[in-house]
């Protein structure tokens, strides 16, 4: 008796989806991603001041062939990425030598608040749109708990300095708002917010690994390859918890959360 042949398993289908782009693929976006790469390798790797010089080459290029272009999706996407080389450049530009970390996330974070912000605007992006809602709140509360575990996971990788300098509560409060509102909140409206929308838009399900890929390969800079391994990981299960809830809120729970447990609480705690 000879056996049927079995469908393809959906699930299956679905995982290529996320991994491998479908269909029509726009060249450029997938092109300027490698770009990012190298431009974060030669910081690390070599010195600053080059990646600072590929940084603002990848900036110029992205802004000039996303007001170009004809295709709005292409337009879309390529202007979203230029966030990514701003952030760097103004990390690496930035007179803030000799000022408190804290300090760096504050004013860097500002200025990409305001970029965000007109991105969102020129593309019609709404707070909904974004993401800013607050459906199945419960499993968003549950959700974002999950950062305190994801932040311990990363100290164990990276061991960082602490923020502060000693567990002392009322000190720790203004760091504790600094990185969740610009560093949580802000690079999830950016990277699962604007930029995944626009991915998606362009390349369907890939969208949520393009976004996942862009957001590791700007913590290049930890020179980690378990952290980078670990942020793609990360990044790649906040986007599909964002595709199928269509929230932030959780995911910016756990992302704030796993910032401040990573960079104050745990080292505090297990730190020499």
């Amino acid at each position: 008796m000879t056996e049927a042949p079995r469908k393809p398993v959906a699930s299956s289908n679905r995982l290529i989806e996320f991994l491998i782009p479908q269909g029509e693929i726009s060249f450029f976006p997938l092109a300027y991603l490698q770009l990012l790469a190298v431009a974060e390798g030669l910081t690390t790797l070599r010195d600053p001041f080059t990646g600072l010089v590929a940084h603002g080459i990848t900036l110029l290029l992205l802004l000039i062939h996303g007001g170009l272009t004809d295709n709005i999706r292409d337009r879309r996407i390529l202007l979203g990425l230029a966030l990514a080389p701003l952030i760097r450049l103004l990390s690496l530009s930035l007179p803030l030598a000799g000022k408190p970390l804290v300090e760096w996330y504050f004013y860097i974070g500002g200025i990409v608040y305001v970029a965000f912000f007109i991105a969102a605007r020129l593309f019609g992006f709404s707070g909904y749109r974004l993401g800013l809602t607050l459906k199945n709140w419960q499993g968003q509360v549950l959700i974002g708990l999950s950062g305190i575990g994801l932040g311990f996971i990363e100290y164990l990788i990276l061991k960082p300095e602490p923020l502060v300098p000693e567990f002392y509560l009322p000190a720790l409060i203004a760091p504790a708002l600094v990185l969740t509102i610009f560093t949580g909140l802000l690079e999830e409206l950016v990277f699962r917010g604007l930029i995944q929308q626009v991915a998606l838009a362009s390349y369907g399900r890939f969208g949520v690994n393009f976004s996942a890929l862009l957001f590791a390969i700007l913590h290049i800079g930890y020179g980690s390859i378990p952290d980078f391994i670990f942020v793609y990981v990360v990044a790649l299960l906040f986007g599909l918890i964002v595709l199928k809830t269509d929230s932030l809120v959780g995911v910016t729970i756990a992302h704030s959360l796993n910032n401040v447990f990573l960079l104050i609480v745990f080292p505090l705690s297990f730190g020499n």
